[in-house]
């Protein structure tokens, strides 16, 4: 399919540039998170430097916000052209989106184990198979015991995401927006009642605040009640009218930064996100838009999910402890590694597979993501 940028009255079944390029920042703010703080020069740089060490990993929340618009529109779209939700090609297409390049990455880390390379612990390495490593999370201990498939909460979380949202468009169509918003409400008073009555160590608390799924799957959530909303008519000319602006663009840009970064637990935070990310799909000829869309960004966000998966492997340098494997994870050296693996993953795992999951699926789907925004949901 062309990867040219598609006209404003067919961007609900084509491409749509500006997510990957949402994709991009997305995972190189995390890259930020797990790497040493950058020697940036002066004491602006330092401050710098320190702020995208301590926030690059809100970049997982951009990832969230964009999977939980994505899946919940593609369904709705599929309903409304077949007139229901096939749950069998809906998890054939996510298996074959999903697995493939995860397994294969966990197969790699269990060889390099076997060769006594690298240490990553059992518990670990089925949790992150299983889908349940943001139970198993730990933030103490021998770092790099626990490293490797640290990562792989976000997935477990998306994952179960996945359980959750067929069920509640199939089964509850009439109520499936405020469904989903009850469960986000019921989200947050679980994290208020952690942060108020539960009596645990910081460890502990930072755990259950941050990694469980009954805890931060609002972030996917909230932007799947919007599709939902937007799905309809009269939401999709309210939010055109209101997002299809470059003041609200202006506006929206530092306070969903401001809300994302400072304040994480409040509903708000997580609607801010998904908003800007339509704002700047309907805003492609501003220059945040032109930004987003532009090639290199583009490029890395098509390959943002090999990356997200291998960069575990060579970004050991937020550790004082020496590289298990020598210089391929030390600067300049792993970036190449990282780039070379990525590219690996995408283009010979993650792309034909994908195209196989649509063909079994017998999808009109194109093997990229798409999404219905508004100016053009039916």
């Amino acid at each position: 399919m062309s990867e040219e940028r598609a006209g404003a009255g067919s961007r609900s079944m084509s491409y749509i540039p500006t997510l990957d390029g949402w994709r991009a920042i997305a995972i190189t703010a995390v890259f930020f998170a797990h790497i040493q703080p950058l020697p940036l020069p002066g004491r602006l740089g330092q401050m710098l430097s320190l702020f995208l060490w301590e926030n690059g990993s809100r970049g997982v929340g951009v990832f969230f916000a964009i999977s939980g618009l994505l899946i919940c529109s593609r369904l709705l779209d599929e309903e409304d052209r077949n007139g229901h939700i096939s749950l069998r090609n809906f998890y054939i297409r996510r298996a074959f989106r999903i697995l493939p390049p995860a397994l294969f990455f966990l197969v790699v880390l269990a060889v390099l184990r076997w060769f006594g390379l690298i240490d990553v612990s059992s518990i670990d390495w089925f949790s992150s198979l299983f889908f349940f490593r943001n139970y198993t999370v730990k933030l103490s201990g021998p770092p790099l015991s626990w490293w490797f498939t640290s990562h792989f909460w976000s997935l477990s979380i998306e994952e179960h995401f996945y359980l959750i949202l067929p069920a509640l468009l199939i089964f509850l169509p009439r109520w499936r927006g405020r469904a989903l918003v009850g469960l986000a409400f019921l989200s947050t008073l679980w994290k208020l009642w952690v942060k108020l009555f539960a009596k645990l160590d910081d460890e502990t608390f930072a755990i259950w605040m941050n990694y469980h799924t009954e805890a931060t799957i609002d972030a996917l959530l909230i932007p799947a009640s919007i599709a939902v909303y937007i799905h309809g008519t009269a939401g999709k000319r309210q939010v055109e009218r209101l997002l299809q602006s470059r003041v609200w663009l202006a506006l929206l840009v530092p306070l969903g930064i401001l809300l994302f970064i400072r304040f994480p637990i409040w509903p708000m935070a997580k609607l801010a996100v998904p908003l800007l990310i339509l704002c700047t799909v309907l805003n492609p000829n501003s220059l945040t838009g032109r930004f987003l869309e532009s090639s290199p960004l583009r490029w890395i966000g098509r390959l943002s999910y090999s990356l997200y998966l291998w960069q575990m492997l060579f970004l050991c340098t937020r550790f004082p402890v020496s590289p298990p494997l020598a210089h391929i994870e030390v600067f300049p050296w792993n970036a190449p590694c990282l780039l070379a693996c990525a590219c690996f993953s995408y283009y010979l795992i993650e792309r034909p597979l994908i195209r196989l999951g649509h063909h079994l699926t017998r999808s009109s789907y194109p093997a990229r993501e798409l999404l219905a925004v508004p100016g053009n949901f039916a």
